[in-house]
């Protein structure tokens, strides 16, 4: 139903909120799988917007623990 939908896609929206605070290796991997299967437009330009700030994020992370 309409209804259904709309609900299974407030609690993906959701979802990746919790994802986005939380950013590790493993939710890096989590995104990308995601945002290849996913079919709603919205949905997936807004997780590849998070995997894109979680990456840069993890990258900045890692060269200032190298320094």
């Amino acid at each position: 139903t309409v209804t259904q939908h709309a609900f299974d896609g407030n609690r993906r929206l959701a979802a990746l909120g919790y994802l986005r605070a939380h950013p590790d290796v493993d939710n890096v991997l989590l995104l990308r799988d995601y945002v290849a299967w996913e079919a709603r437009p919205m949905l997936r330009r807004r997780a590849a917007a998070i995997l894109a700030g979680m990456e840069e994020y993890l990258a900045a992370e890692e060269s200032v623990e190298r320094a």
